[in-house]
Order: C-alpha cells, then sequence, then structure tokens
C-alpha cells in the first residue's frame, strides 16, 4: 500500500511538471505566429495593391518584390502592367500574361526606371511587345529570366541598357524575337519564327550559347562592338549573323541561311566558326582590318568571300562550295593550297601531309 502512495505523488509530480505554469505571464500577451509580410514578404498584384489606370491592367508605383497570384488577361487598349517606378521587380509565377485585339504591350515601363527584373511566365497575343523595358524611354539595369514571349505584334523582349536576358524565348512574334539595348547581355535565349530578326542588339553587347532560327530576316543583327560565342543560326531568310564593325565572332555555327552564312564590317575578329550550307557566302567580310582564322566554310555558294582590303585570313578551311574562296586585292591572306587526299589509315601512322608546311595556309579540299 505504502508503494502504491509513493507511485502515485510521484506520478502527480511527473505530471504537474510536464503541465507547466497555468498563469499567463506578467504583461501584454505578444503574437506568436509570423505577421503575413513576414510569411510573403513581397507584393500580390492585384487591383487592390497594384490598381490599374487607363492605359494599364495593373500599375506599380512604388519600389519593390511584386508576383501575380494567377493569369491575367487583357483589355483593349492598355498594357497588362506598367512599372512606373525604380527597383521592382515582377514574378509572373508560371502564370500567363495574355493580350487581346486591341491590347498594348504585355508589361510595359512608363519613363526612365532602371534596376528592373520580370521573370517566370509566359506573355503572349500583345498589339505591341511582350515584354518591353524601353516604353516611355531605355532606363538601365535590367533582368528578364525564364519568360516565354509568343504571338505578340510588334515583338517579343525588348530590355533597357544594360540589361541581362537569360533562359528566355521568343516564338512567332510579328517582329523582332528579342531586342536589346546597349551595353546588354543575352544568355541561353531562343529566338524562332519571328517577323523580323531573331535578334537585334545595340553597342556594346554579349551573346552567348543563344539560338536563332527561322526568323524572316536575319538570325542575329549586332551592334558595333558586340561579341557573340558559341550561337547558332539557322534556316534563316537573311544572315545568320549580321555583324557591323568592331565584333568579335567565335565559335558559332551558321548553317542553312538564305542569305551569307555570316558577315564582317572592320576591325572584328572572325574566329572558328562553321558556316555551312549558306545560299549565298559562308563568310563575307566588307570592311577593312578583320582577322578571319581557323573558320570552316562549306556548301556555301562561296566559301569566304572578302570584298575590301585591308584584312588577313590564316587558318581557314573551305570545302564543296561553288567557289572556295573570292578574296579582293591587297589584303594579307595565308598562301591557299589544295590539300592532297590520303590513303587509308590504321595504327600510328600514315597519311600524305596537307601538302604545306606554311604554318599560316589556308586550305581547300
Amino acid at each position: 500500500m505504502l508503494n502504491r502512495c509513493v507511485a502515485l505523488a510521484a506520478f502527480a509530480i511527473a505530471a504537474a511538471a510536464l503541465a507547466g505554469d497555468l498563469a499567463p505571464p506578467a504583461g501584454p500577451v505578444a503574437p506568436t505566429m509570423k505577421p503575413l509580410d513576414e510569411v510573403e514578404p513581397r507584393i500580390a498584384i492585384n487591383a487592390i495593391n497594384t490598381p490599374g489606370d487607363s492605359i494599364s491592367v495593373f500599375r506599380i508605383t512604388q519600389p519593390g518584390s511584386y508576383y501575380l497570384t494567377g493569369n491575367v488577361t487583357g483589355i483593349a487598349g492598355r498594357h497588362g502592367i506598367v512599372i512606373a517606378a525604380q527597383g521592382v521587380t515582377v514574378d509572373l509565377m508560371g502564370f500567363r500574361l495574355s493580350g487581346v485585339v486591341g491590347s498594348r504591350s504585355g508589361v510595359a515601363t512608363i519613363g526612365f526606371q532602371r534596376d528592373l527584373a520580370v521573370m517566370n511566365g509566359t506573355v503572349s497575343g500583345w498589339d505591341e511587345w511582350g515584354v518591353n523595358l524601353g516604353q516611355g524611354g531605355f532606363g538601365e539595369g535590367g533582368l528578364i529570366s525564364g519568360v516565354r514571349a509568343s504571338f505578340n505584334g510588334a515583338g517579343g523582349i525588348q530590355t533597357n541598357q544594360g540589361a541581362v536576358v537569360t533562359g528566355c524565348i521568343a516564338i512567332e512574334n510579328g517582329g523582332i524575337g528579342i531586342s536589346g539595348g546597349q551595353n546588354s547581355v543575352f544568355e541561353n535565349c531562343e529566338a524562332r519564327l519571328n517577323g523580323a530578326d531573331g535578334f537585334s542588339t545595340a553597342n556594346g553587347s554579349v551573346l552567348r550559347g543563344c539560338t536563332s532560327r527561322d526568323n524572316a530576316i536575319h538570325g542575329y543583327d549586332l551592334g558595333v562592338g558586340n561579341v557573340i560565342v558559341g550561337c547558332t543560326a539557322f534556316s534563316n531568310d537573311g544572315t545568320g549573323i549580321d555583324g557591323t564593325s568592331l565584333c568579335h565572332i567565335e565559335g558559332n555555327a551558321c548553317t542553312n541561311n538564305i542569305g551569307d552564312g555570316m558577315v564582317a564590317s572592320s576591325n572584328c575578329t572572325v574566329i572558328g566558326n562553321n558556316c555551312s550550307s549558306n545560299s549565298e557566302s559562308g563568310i563575307r567580310v566588307i570592311g577593312q582590318r578583320s582577322r578571319i582564322q581557323g573558320n570552316a566554310c562549306n556548301q556555301n555558294a562561296i566559301g569566304i568571300e572578302v570584298s575590301s582590303f585591308g584584312n588577313i585570313l590564316f587558318w581557314n578551311t573551305c570545302s564543296g562550295n561553288t567557289t572556295n574562296y573570292d578574296i579582293a586585292g591587297n589584303n594579307k591572306v595565308g598562301v591557299i593550297v589544295s590539300a592532297p587526299n590520303s590513303g587509308a589509315v590504321s595504327g600510328s601512322t600514315g597519311g600524305n601531309g596537307l601538302g604545306t608546311t606554311n604554318p599560316w595556309a589556308n586550305f581547300s579540299f
């Protein structure tokens, strides 16, 4: 009996300890849960937070981070989302901005806005641009990421100056697929089946790892001093890569374009490109002081065409073109050699050599 009483007393003490103090602490009661602005610190785009006006369905007037909570359908005469402030991020959250007949741009700026970001969604069917960060004046410092722009009347995506565009797709827009302000960067983007150029970039811009195909004019229409590396131009109705002066064009593939594979003007470097099966020249040089080095040009009307003077060409190969080389006088051209065929090779030795020991030679075969 004594043991039972001891056990019951111990249980009561343990239960009291687990239950804790039932008396409330002194002072005012404090909340124990996070407020909504900590759970979702961004601002929802809706009629209450971002009311529209006569030219917009929604209008953002303060810096901050904004997000969509559902699909948006446009209204004739209005943009979808207008950004009228600096330092704004718009996350489309995978939703779709759908234009209607007579609507303007899906996302547009008013005035010279800077430090903007638009990301993660689809903008389709607007009469003007899908995304236009230059509406009303080109600001600076935009980021456009993961946006799909399709079937927009004026074009797919237009950046402001100094922008970065990454992982975007522009398909079947009425004008340019992706248009860039000066000093912008374009990475891993695609432009396809657009009614004008696939990409049109302003001075000082960089393109890396992009694809441009089946566009109605050029694959890439470059500004002065552009760098384009590791990109593809396929089956465009104009030139694959239409370069101007001071461009660096390296490691690209230009194939099946109706015009030239690529064009370079003055003070360009054209290095290590593959330009094949284009209807006109694989590479056409129309300026002076350019370096044409280590390119492969096959099965074009003309492999490498240089219509001006004062350029240097070496280490290039041309094969199967109607005319392999068409080079004007007064250029610096490494000797052009028709490389001989070798017999079959099996093992560690063999081959007949390339027909020259000249280290600067260009080859036909």
